[in-house]
């Protein structure tokens, strides 16, 4: 097998299966994240549910935040709903 087969190879798994980055942020940054997106008021006064189960979310229950079709997803930390959302 030659370099060029080995390069389209990775292509195509990494096209299948590669579907996302996943990134991280420390609990201690999470506020500073949700400032930045414009969430920490609405988080705070109980007007975000989990987009899967429909659980009223707050700081201390966030399982996870995805960007989809451009606005922000936000699910609880219910083992189902983290899988939901991956």
């Amino acid at each position: 097998m030659n370099i060029f087969n080995l390069k389209r190879m990775f292509k195509i798994f990494k096209s299948r299966f590669i579907k996302s980055k996943i990134l991280a942020v420390h609990e201690n940054d999470l506020e500073k994240l949700l400032i930045s997106l414009n969430l920490i008021n609405d988080l705070k006064e109980g007007r975000i549910s989990c987009n899967t189960c429909g659980k009223k979310i707050n700081l201390n229950c966030i399982g996870g935040l995805k960007k989809q079709k451009g606005s922000v997803i936000i699910f609880c930390d219910k083992f189902h709903c983290i899988s939901e959302n991956k």
